[in-house]
């Protein structure tokens, strides 16, 4: 039986770009991580949510974050939406390790 905890990382970023979360799921897998990500690709499967439902979504991301050792943010082309930012925000005010996909220019 292994004794230690491999590291929990969650990805956030915009959903819209599932196929970059996806690739680095498989990366962060690769190396032995626990990978937490969405669960859900409105932006780019085209499914419409209720704002309720959106707001379910962010929360969970946050929960997401709490359980997480480590937080890479996909900021593709710099991106950040709304959603994101807060995440960021959140994980920050609890110390949680940022990992960048592209490091920020601000």
């Amino acid at each position: 039986m292994c004794t230690n905890r491999p590291t929990v990382v969650v990805l956030c970023g915009s959903s819209k770009f599932k196929s970059t979360i996806m690739g680095l799921m498989q990366r962060e897998s690769l190396r032995g991580k626990i990978v937490l990500q969405h669960g859900f690709y409105h932006h780019v499967d085209l499914v419409p949510i209720t704002d309720m439902q959106k707001q379910m979504l962010d929360e969970m991301m946050l929960r997401k974050i709490e359980m997480a050792d480590e937080v890479l943010i996909v900021n593709v082309n710099g991106y950040m939406g709304t959603s994101t930012k807060h995440a960021l925000a959140h994980a920050q005010k609890l110390r949680k390790k940022i990992i960048w996909y592209e490091e920020p220019t601000e």
